[in-house]
C-alpha cells in the first residue's frame, strides 16, 4: 500500500476536496469500509439554514458522535482479531471550510482513516442551480466512483454506511450496480437523467463508470434510520440492505458477519440504546441488481 497526505481540489466529475492517506495495493481483496459522516458518524444539523450558519464557528469538541460509532469504527479498523489495519474511508457532504473541525474530531476520537472527500458547493454553483447543489445525489455518487477509480483495489469487498435522511440507499445501490458492471453506458445515463441528475454530471459519471469497469464491488449496505425508524425507507430495496436505528443492532449484524468480535460488539452496545435491525422489503434480484427495477431505465 502506498501513502500520501494532502488535500486536493477536484473539479470533475463533481467539485470536491479530497484527502488521501493511502492507496490500496492492487492485490488487496479484504473488506473496505466507506462511511458517510453527517448523521452516520457525527450527529450533525448542517442541512438546516441554522446549521449552515454555524458551520464556520464550530470546533471539533463541539461535535457529537452518534452513540457507539466511535467504538464501532475502531473495531472495524482493527478487525475481529484486533491486529488488522482495515481500510476506512469517509465521504462527507460538508463543505471544505468544515474539514479541519471534522478531522480534528476524528483525531480526538481516535478514529484512524485512509481518506475523506468533501463537497465543494461554491464551485458547483457555477454549473447547476442552488436546488441541485442542496441535493447530495451527484456529489456522493461522484465521490464514491472517484474513490474506487483512484484509491481502491479491484478485488476489495466494499461495505457502505449511510443514512436515510436523503438518498443514501439509492446512491449506494446505484454505485454498487455501476462498479459491478450491471448499470453502464446508455442505461446508466438514462437512469441518472430520469432521477433528475443534471446532464453535465450524468455524462461525466457515465464515462467514469466505463473507465472503472466491473470490480468485485459492494457486499454490504448499512443505513442509519433517522427519518423512518421502522425501516420504511428501505421498503423498495432488496433484503440485502440493512437498516439500523442504533449502532447496537448494527454491531450485532457485523459480529454475525465476523467483521468484529463479541467483545468489540459489546463495547458498541454499551454506548447505544437497544434496537432491532430492519432489512429491505423485496427479494434479492437474481441478476444481482441493487437498484430497484422501477428506478432503472
Amino acid at each position: 500500500m502506498s501513502s500520501s497526505n494532502h488535500h486536493t481540489r477536484r473539479s470533475q466529475p463533481y467539485p470536491m476536496v479530497r484527502l488521501t492517506h493511502r492507496k490500496l495495493a492492487a492485490e488487496y481483496d479484504g473488506p473496505v469500509y466507506i462511511w458517510d459522516v453527517d448523521k452516520t458518524y457525527l450527529d450533525t444539523r448542517f442541512s438546516s439554514l441554522k446549521g449552515l450558519a454555524k458551520i464556520p464557528f464550530e470546533f471539533a469538541q463541539d461535535k457529537k458522535a452518534v452513540p457507539g460509532t466511535v467504538e464501532l469504527l475502531r473495531a472495524l479498523r482493527r478487525g475481529p482479531d484486533e491486529t488488522r489495519h482495515r481500510p476506512l474511508y469517509f465521504v462527507s457532504a460538508s463543505p471544505p471550510p468544515l474539514r479541519h473541525a471534522i478531522e480534528r474530531k476524528m483525531l480526538l476520537d481516535g478514529v484512524e482513516f485512509d481518506g475523506i472527500s468533501y463537497k465543494d458547493p461554491v464551485r458547483a454553483a457555477i454549473r447547476v442551480s442552488i436546488k441541485q447543489i442542496r441535493r447530495q445525489f451527484a456529489y456522493k455518487l461522484s465521490a464514491l466512483l472517484t474513490l474506487t477509480h483512484e484509491d481502491l483495489a479491484p478485488g476489495a469487498q466494499l461495505h457502505l454506511f449511510g443514512d436515510d435522511a436523503e438518498a443514501d440507499p439509492l446512491i449506494y445501490a446505484l454505485f454498487a450496480d455501476i462498479i459491478g458492471g450491471r448499470l453502464q453506458g446508455d442505461s446508466l445515463y438514462r437512469t441518472l437523467r430520469n432521477l433528475d441528475m443534471p446532464t453535465i454530471f450524468a455524462r461525466r459519471l457515465t464515462q467514469l463508470g466505463k473507465e472503472i469497469g466491473p470490480v468485485h464491488g459492494v457486499v454490504g449496505i448499512y443505513i442509519h434510520l433517522v427519518r423512518n425508524l421502522d425501516g420504511g425507507s428501505l421498503s423498495t430495496f432488496d433484503e440485502r440492505m440493512m437498516g439500523w436505528p442504533t449502532t447496537a443492532s448494527l454491531a450485532r449484524h457485523l459480529q454475525s458477519a465476523h467483521l468484529i468480535n463479541e467483545a468489540q460488539s459489546g463495547k458498541v452496545r454499551d454506548q447505544a440504546g437497544p434496537s432491532e435491525a430492519f432489512f429491505g422489503g423485496t427479494p434479492t434480484d437474481p441478476t444481482g441488481f441493487w437498484t430497484p427495477l422501477a428506478m432503472r431505465r
